[in-house]
């Protein structure tokens, strides 16, 4: 059984990693083009409106993905009509979500960008951007659907192309119409991306016999009360607090340029950590899907070898990154090169992330949520004080601060988890079994 997993494992992980570095790739290379056709000042504009978007994109929908991967694993051939079940409800909620969110940048756009940023002149770049916000949440919770059905192959072709005419509209689009432009050709490529998404889940459904079964009336309370609600919360608490961090540093003298700089070095954060994420994906679905198989013993040992890999892998990638750190930042021009500080500090701290990823994953897959709820809380909690407390070093003061505040987090993580397996110990409790939709 154990290499059964294991080899699941890796034969998902290898498709989702290629879509992965496709995605993660087109747009750290989109960055480069944009930021050296349209200048420090309005690049620093357009990191504004992708900080705003995955704000509100976390407080509208990312437990609808998380939710659909859990449930979906577990159902998708024991029980196909709920796991349809499944799919219908989440993507009902992430659409009603998505539009209340869209709505409300819509119309808040001026305030957003007047009273929270100090830059009234991004509020119609905010506005615009609604309805790609709109396509990001609703694709994030078909992504989770794909993930359930571990469709990896299928999705990595799909980000693939999307990768490409998001490279491509948005370099064209900055030459031509400059950020507008680029946040038009990013709601296109949404929209493709939506569409192709559509058609994968459509022919997972017909595949897994859904298309022959209706769907059971209802997945219960449950599915959003024990799962996607605290999901959604911990999310709620993440996106948040980068957003006020962003917020602080852009209200600071010469702020939306130093802004430009946090989001170039964020982006080759996400470098360093996207290997734990693709992982983590893969493990939610193979272990819910085999999880009353497996034995305590052989899933302690899976997790151990993913942590790791995680930890050696990402100091392989953060380690040159931070030697060449001041040509990097050189490529997206030279007013950018001073921003080599910034990047490093960001690339220690994704280092920290890597590892907080596994153990984040194995307190969901165990339900243990709202602790991991109230662990990020402390997180932000300690990223925005000391974003606050270095603020007026720009953007290295913010990067600073993440490295404090993700060190902390790993640190009540791990007194976390060791007091709770002493206090299993002795007591001889067993681990709890994850919750399941209610049927009907």
């Amino acid at each position: 059984m154990l290499n059964e997993v294991l080899a699941r494992i890796i034969r998902c992980s290898a498709w989702n990693l290629l879509s992965s570095v496709a995605l993660r790739m087109s747009g750290l290379i989109t960055g480069m083009i944009v930021s050296r056709i349209v200048g420090k000042d309005d690049f620093g504009s357009y990191s504004i409106v992708l900080v705003t978007i995955g704000t509100f994109y976390s407080i509208s929908g990312a437990g609808f993905g998380t939710a659909a991967a859990r449930y979906i694993a577990e159902h998708r051939t024991s029980d196909p009509a709920q796991a349809s079940a499944v799919i219908r409800d989440t993507q009902r909620f992430a659409i009603i979500a998505a539009s209340a969110a869209a709505l409300l940048i819509f119309m808040f756009s001026k305030q957003l960008a007047g009273s929270v940023f100090a830059a009234p002149h991004i509020d119609s770049l905010l506005a615009a951007s609604s309805i790609w916000m709109f396509l990001s949440i609703v694709t994030a919770e078909q992504n989770g659907v794909l993930t359930g059905f571990e469709a990896f192959r299928q999705t990595s072709a799909v980000n693939f192309i999307y990768a490409l005419i998001s490279v491509v509209s948005s370099g064209l689009a900055a030459a031509y119409c400059g950020i507008t432009g680029v946040i038009a050709a990013n709601t296109l490529s949404a929209g493709v991306l939506y569409l192709m998404n559509c058609r994968v889940i459509h022919l997972q459904r017909v595949s897994h016999g859904m298309m022959a079964t209706a769907p059971k009336s209802h997945t219960g309370p449950s599915l959003i009360l024990q799962y996607s609600l605290p999901a959604l919360l911990s999310s709620i608490i993440v996106y948040p607090a980068n957003w006020t961090c962003t917020a602080l540093l852009s209200r600071q003298p010469d702020g939306v340029p130093e802004v430009g700089i946090y989001n170039i070095a964020s982006q080759w954060r996400n470098l360093v950590v996207y290997l734990p994420g693709v992982v983590s994906m893969v493990f939610v679905s193979v272990l819910a899907n085999r999880s009353k198989l497996m034995k305590d013993s052989d899933t302690m040992k899976i997790y151990a070898a993913n942590l790791g890999l995680n930890i050696v892998f990402s100091v392989a990638t953060a380690a040159p990154m931070i030697i060449f750190s001041e040509t990097v930042m050189s490529w997206y021009g030279q007013e950018f090169s001073h921003g080599s500080k910034c990047l490093t500090a960001m690339l220690i701290s994704g280092c920290l992330l890597s590892v907080i990823t596994v153990a984040g994953q194995a307190m969901v897959l165990q339900t243990l949520i709202w602790p991991w709820f109230w662990l990020n809380l402390i997180w932000a909690s300690a990223l925005i004080c000391f974003s606050w407390v270095f603020r007026m070093s720009g953007s290295y003061g913010v990067a600073l601060a993440n490295v404090i505040a993700f060190s902390i987090h790993l640190l009540n993580i791990m007194i976390y988890l060791g007091v709770r397996t002493l206090f299993m110990t002795s007591s001889g409790n067993k681990e709890p079994k994850c919750p399941r939709p209610q049927k009907t």
